[in-house]
């Protein structure tokens, strides 16, 4: 007697599985507003993180954001340091979480990789004011940081 199909429950299969729920369950307009709402979110983080003078590594066409904070007088290996003892003091606090990526693949400066502070939306509810809360929460790691 054979075993009918299933559907791997490891990692790989995880994001496939959890794409097709979101769509049955919201329909391809519903979770395409979802998604809307998630970029509009991270385009916003772009927007102040540049008044604030921060510097954004890409544009924002997605729901994930990457930066540098700022540090005029920096070469590339005090920049990553820089960035990686801010998301440090982020995460240590424990109001907001973000990751650190180590070094974005095949992309170096000055001979140094790139090593950027990462934030990903995933809620499409998270509001303008959460938003200014992380800013805050960046401005009080940031001096802590330097």
């Amino acid at each position: 007697m054979s075993q009918p199909p299933t559907v791997e429950g490891s990692r790989p299969g995880s994001s496939a599985a959890a794409l097709w729920v979101a769509l049955k369950t919201l329909g391809k307009e519903g979770y395409r507003e979802v998604i809307g709402r998630c970029i509009e979110n991270a385009k916003y983080l772009e927007k102040r993180l540049r008044e604030e003078g921060h510097y954004p590594v890409h544009e924002v066409d997605l729901n994930t954001v990457n930066f540098d904070v700022k540090c005029d007088t920096c070469n590339r290996r005090a920049q990553n340091k820089l960035n990686e003892r801010v998301a440090e003091e982020i995460n240590s606090r424990r109001r907001f979480l973000v990751g650190f990526i180590r070094e974005l693949p095949g992309i170096k400066i000055d001979g140094e990789p790139l090593s950027t502070i990462h934030v990903e939306f995933m809620n499409p509810y998270t509001s303008r004011e959460l938003i200014e809360e992380f800013i805050d929460e960046l401005k009080h790691a940031y001096r802590n940081a330097i």
